[in-house]
């Protein structure tokens, strides 16, 4: 969920470029436990978006407690994060309250709703509606019904979803997740502890300039998740390699299109809340944030696909389906959040 504390940060005037302590680990004021780093990565002074490539929890807990955790949800719920789920829950917060925690990924998340807001970030912060079916023939080939998807609805500004594309440039890279020929790629993992030994969730989230896609790793029950040699799995992991194939394969001849290269946004409003325990120290990092429920998506690559998401040269994709993976605009996907 640290793409979407990123968004808030910026809107309030604080840009991927501003830095914030990494070390870990590090108490706050409306936190009893100390957060930690995920396998000890740390970083003294990293800047937003070298934060979020490593994951440091440290950094996006301290920055949401900084914009408030409801400003967070805000941004979230415009991107295209549902407000409730199908049984009328409310997402995103506890008792009515949106903790800092979101930083880190504390409230459970569906992945065709994962894929529908990064598609959000892809269209340039242009929000459309997912939809599942695009199109229906009879066998002579007549189309019977057509849906291309709405024209969508601006729900950020531009240089917003801009620089969040930017901040999550550089993560395919780090988790060994690239796409096929350098295409560039907008990603992030997400992992979720269930113990001090074992996982119970995994995430990776993407995009390109035409798909947006989603993929959770988990069960219904919080099992520990392992590889089937015993291994913990990690967002980098198998959900990576499964959204990695399924990219690969779905923008198979497609243009290949560019993400931006720069920040527009520069800016920077202080230093974090926290309080390190161990000093500053440098390091690396790897992955951990989200809470996901698999509601409808439990498939591992929860996907949505391209057609309803083809972004346009101005407000970049559509939305459109498959497995839970959301091409620019949106589509879908299965659980919790990275």
């Amino acid at each position: 969920f640290k793409p979407f504390v990123v968004a808030a940060a910026l809107e309030q005037g604080i840009g991927v470029g501003a830095r914030r302590d990494g070390s870990s680990p590090q108490t706050f004021p409306d936190r009893e436990a100390p957060v930690r780093n995920s396998e000890g990565g740390q970083c003294g002074g990293c800047t937003v978006r070298e934060a979020l490539t490593r994951s440091l929890n440290t950094v996006f807990y301290g920055l949401a407690y900084q914009v408030g955790g409801a400003a967070v949800a805000d941004v979230a719920h415009r991107a295209g994060i549902a407000t409730e789920m199908p049984d009328g829950t409310p997402t995103l917060a506890r008792d009515g309250v949106t903790a800092s925690s979101i930083g880190i990924g504390e409230y459970e998340v569906r992945p065709i709703d994962q894929a529908h807001a990064f598609a959000t970030f892809a269209a340039g912060g242009v929000e459309r509606p997912p939809y599942f079916i695009s199109q229906i023939a009879d066998s002579e080939g007549n189309v019977l019904y057509s849906n291309d998807g709405a024209d969508g609805e601006p729900v950020m500004a531009p240089e917003v979803a801009s620089d969040v594309t930017y901040a999550l440039s550089d993560v395919a890279e780090y988790s060994n997740d690239e796409l096929a020929d350098g295409r560039e790629v907008a990603c992030k993992t997400g992992t979720t502890q269930l113990n001090d030994e074992a996982n119970k969730d995994a995430w990776m989230v993407g995009f390109t300039p035409q798909l947006s896609t989603a993929v959770w790793v988990g069960t219904d029950n919080n099992e520990p998740l392992l590889t089937a040699e015993g291994r913990l799995v990690y967002g980098s992991g198998l959900p990576g390699k499964i959204w990695q194939a399924y990219m690969n394969a779905a923008l198979a001849g497609a243009e290949e299109l560019p993400l931006p290269d720069e920040a527009l946004i520069e800016g920077d409003t202080g230093e974090s809340s926290g309080s390190g325990e161990d000093g500053g120290g440098e390091s690396e990092e790897q992955t951990q944030e989200s809470t996901t429920s698999a509601a409808e998506t439990t498939e591992p690559p929860a996907e949505t696909t391209p057609p309803v998401t083809r972004p346009r040269p101005s407000p970049p994709p559509r939305p459109s389906e498959p497995p839970p993976s959301t091409p620019p605009p949106t589509n879908l996907p299965p659980s919790p959040s990275p």
